[in-house]
């Protein structure tokens, strides 16, 4: 008896080790698989944030018009030393498509990295709510778009990405294109068809102009103009295409990230005059 109880004791035992042995391998094979499934997850959550885009499309926005537009939301006012266009963004682009936008959550807003410019930008990149902290634009602005222009190496920081947006604002001078041929802020009414010829015999190329309508009046107020910019900072012509496409990058979305979710801005039409407000500091 002794004896079989212990050849018994033993398989026993042999068994137990051999199950062992068997759960060390599963267990670990398991973790190796995890991990590999995290690793390929991971490459593929990076590869879908890493969007290709081939031009970026300036934004310039005239600021007693951003005023009139959101009202209803926001307390607007426009700072004593800002008198002119000033930029709204920098948007990389796909053509065809709406984005990339928010291609990396990770990469917060530093607004120290900002400090040298910061007086150019409170003149020339300036938020005009004044119910906002100073710096959510310019936040809004890098988290959607600055962050996915970083992934070209000229666009790589908060202070290049919004420095360029400051150069391209002093190049490319809607106000003074709209003057030489007597388009001036006021109470005259304007038609679309003069105010895409004063840009086109100043930039010579295709652009988008964009109108807050007020229905009520039967008027629009031009408030918005997008320039198509390559990759050598150049200006393109805006196509059929990515004029389609970018028209609604900015527009209103029930995105709680998105700084202004109430714009009824569009493309300005012939239908209705167009007024160029005289800015109103208050």
């Amino acid at each position: 008896m002794g004896l079989v109880r212990s050849f018994t004791s033993t398989r026993k035992h042999k068994q137990k080790k051999y199950v062992e042995t068997v759960c060390k391998m599963v267990f670990r094979n398991a973790v190796i698989c995890g991990a590999l499934l995290i690793a390929v997850g991971c490459i593929q959550i990076s590869s879908g944030n890493d969007k290709g885009w081939d031009y970026m499309v300036f934004s310039q926005q005239w600021p007693q018009s951003v005023c009139i537009d959101n009202q209803k939301e926001h307390n607007c006012s426009i700072p004593l030393n800002v008198t002119s266009w000033t930029v709204h963004g920098v948007w990389p682009t796909h053509t065809g498509t709406l984005g990339p936008n928010y291609c990396n959550n990770s990469w917060h807003f530093d607004e120290e990295k900002l400090k040298p410019l910061e007086p150019m930008l409170k003149q020339y990149w300036p938020n005009l709510f004044t119910d906002t902290p100073m710096t959510d634009f310019w936040k809004h602005e890098w988290t959607k778009h600055g962050t996915c222009a970083a992934s070209f190496p000229p666009l790589h920081t908060e202070y290049a990405y919004f420095n360029m947006g400051l150069k391209l604002n002093r190049k490319l001078d809607v106000y003074n294109s709209l003057v030489e041929v007597g388009i001036e802020p006021g109470l005259k009414n304007y038609t679309l068809d003069a105010i895409n010829k004063a840009f086109a015999a100043e930039f010579g190329f295709t652009m988008k102009v964009l109108c807050f309508l007020d229905k009520e009046k039967e008027v629009q107020y031009i408030e918005q103009v997008e320039m198509c910019i390559n990759k050598q900072f150049a200006q393109i012509d805006c196509t059929h295409d990515n004029a389609l496409a970018t028209q609604q990058n900015h527009l209103a979305t029930n995105d709680v990230r998105d700084f202004a979710k109430v714009s009824q801005m569009n493309s300005c039409i012939s239908k209705y005059p167009i007024q160029y407000p005289a800015i109103k500091h208050k």
